[in-house]
């Protein structure tokens, strides 16, 4: 009866922290989430639903679950930051549940470990709150293998439903998947015969749900070509110009991913050597999908939540299997060397900020700010080594090893609180190459103030945008009554507002009065120095590029200037 009790109290307090971590992650990715304008990527693909909403004619790009779903909601409320990036966090937010499918392989506390970090990685944050069908992707293709070892085929069927429409992102994980298929074919061949795999139900409902979605209960039909559209797309990606170099690319994902990367490099080594055959399949899928992503010229950061997932994983088992054997023969020395440790790491942390915020220009005082960084890890490995030799090996080096964990876990959940972009610029968020849109809120303030003053009424502007093409103007254009797009202004244009870039040639002479507006801006990696990496790290700040652009408007629509 107490043991019937005691696994009741068990699977509710798990259930408890399952539903503790949904709502967590269910704000990281929800919270404020149209406070930032769409990206020109994400704009795209937003604008494309737009028009598609209102029966406009546009193309279907390689996105075609999220065009479909985006559109479908679109038609029922209004289209703006928040409802273009839902899907994301949405389907975000559920990737935090679906470690609980793999309870049976990975054990309940390393699928709760998994579930935590799901919570606070940065990379899946920043993917759950952008406007693309990625995050769709990730979640539902490892959703439906949970659902499939589980014996519930059709909900399989329905999570690989919408992960087959999910874009272009799908193509990297189908390409794993089945190189990873036949590489443990011995052991796929084990679970295909332990399944009793009912084919009909496996494939009828996914496909059901896939035309559904694509083609908006038919409303759409051509949606469907959307899938065909993201293989071609991706097949292209391999012909792009590299938009950053590999180098730089490597050392931004290190960046993103530093702390796991360590914890998960460890327990890839410790799996090898006892052959742990979940740590040496989730390191093989962790390696090819790294790879793929390196190789392909376009370098989609997109993509890195394939990578990010194993990794994750195998951290996961790592920390449970060294908490669940840490023993400490002398207690005092084990938690003594964990207070000292955070003590030096604290001094040295310090230290860096000083010579970060207030380089010497003097060489020597320099040379000495930069020996004092370095003191307090030289002592601490001296004051761990006396401990190891003159009392508890084992607990000197297990207390160590407890205060870099807890080191690394507090800079990942930094890193994610960072990726919400609650109170840091999304233009700094480094591992993405395209500009984040910085001007929105002021440029449409400004513009519905003009329209007010002039009309009565916001949205009523004439407004041409010439020499530019932004997708994230576009988008932030999109609720004004006239707006026109040309290849440069005509000298005698009438429009009320003309919208150009910095190196345009329009020459408004005393009709036009024209103001500045930083409408984007991008961490500027290629003038980086060593203290420009170790700034961004600390406050996420660092040299940026901005796009600008100059917004005319025509003098007579202000009260009491002549035109």
């Amino acid at each position: 009866m107490n043991d019937a009790h005691k696994q009741n109290s068990i699977v509710t307090l798990e259930v408890i922290l399952y539903a503790i971590l949904l709502c967590v992650g269910f704000v990281f990715r929800l919270g404020a989430l149209g406070q930032k304008g769409l990206s020109d990527h994400e704009a795209k693909y937003a604008l494309q639903a737009y028009r598609l909403s209102v029966n406009e004619s546009t193309g279907i790009s390689g996105e075609p679950g999220y065009l479909g779903m985006a559109t479908g909601l679109f038609k029922i409320t209004d289209a703006n930051n928040f409802t273009s990036r839902i899907f994301s966090g949405v389907f975000g937010t559920l990737l935090i549940l679906v470690p609980a499918l793999f309870r049976k392989y990975l054990g309940k506390v390393p699928a709760l470990v998994l579930a935590t970090f799901l919570v606070f990685d940065p990379g899946m944050i920043s993917l759950s709150r952008t406007a693309a069908s990625s995050m769709m992707g990730i979640t539902c293709f490892f959703a439906g293998v949970g659902f499939l070892i589980n014996r519930r085929q059709i909900l399989a069927s329905l999570s690989w439903g919408f992960f087959l429409s999910a874009g272009t992102s799908i193509w990297i994980g189908a390409l794993v998947f089945l190189i990873i298929f036949f590489a443990f074919k011995s052991e796929s061949d084990k679970d295909r015969e332990r399944l009793q795999i009912n084919w009909l139900e496996l494939i009828v409902p996914g496909a059901v749900l896939f035309v559904v979605v694509t083609t908006q209960f038919m409303a759409t039909p051509r949606g469907i070509s959307g899938f065909g559209t993201s293989f071609v797309e991706y097949i292209q990606s391999w012909k792009q110009t590299p938009q950053v170099t590999l180098g730089l690319f490597i050392i931004e994902v290190i960046l993103l991913q530093l702390p796991m990367l360590v914890i998960g490099f460890v327990g890839i080594v410790r799996g090898i050597i006892k052959k742990d055959k979940i740590v040496l399949f989730l390191a093989t899928w962790w390696g090819l999908a790294l790879i793929s992503i390196l190789v392909n010229p376009s370098r989609n950061p997109l993509q890195l939540g394939w990578v990010t997932l194993p990794l994750l994983t195998i951290a996961a088992i790592t920390i449970t299997n060294f908490f669940a054997k840490v023993r400490f023969d002398n207690p005092w020395i084990g938690f003594g060397q964990i207070v000292f440790s955070f003590l030096m790491f604290a001094v040295t942390f310090l230290y860096l900020l000083n010579i970060t915020n207030f380089p010497e220009l003097d060489p020597i005082l320099y040379r000495n700010k930069l020996l004092a960084v370095f003191l307090p890890l030289i002592l601490l490995a001296a004051i761990t080594g006396l401990f190891t030799w003159g009392w508890s090996s084992q607990s000197a080096k297990s207390g160590l090893l407890i205060s870099l964990i807890t080191l690394g876990v507090v800079v990942f959940l930094s890193s994610g609180w960072n990726a919400t972009h609650w109170t840091s610029s999304s233009s700094l968020n480094l591992w993405k190459t395209e500009y984040s849109i910085t001007g929105e809120r002021l440029l449409i303030n400004e513009l519905n103030d003009l329209a007010k003053w002039t009309s009565g009424q916001t949205n009523t502007l004439d407004i041409e945008v010439s020499g530019l093409e932004l997708p994230s103007l576009e988008w932030s254009l999109r609720n004004f009554d006239t707006v026109s797009n040309s290849s440069q202004v005509n000298k005698n244009t009438t429009s009320e507002v003309i919208i150009t870039s910095l190196s345009s040639s329009f020459e408004p002479g005393a009709s036009y009065r024209g103001q500045l507006v930083k409408w984007a801006q991008r961490p500027d990696v290629s003038v980086f120095t060593v203290w420009d990496w170790i700034k961004w790290l600390i406050y996420k700040d660092s040299p940026v590029q901005t796009q600008d652009i100059i917004v005319w408007v025509r003098n007579d629509l202000f009260k009491g200037v002549a035109p």
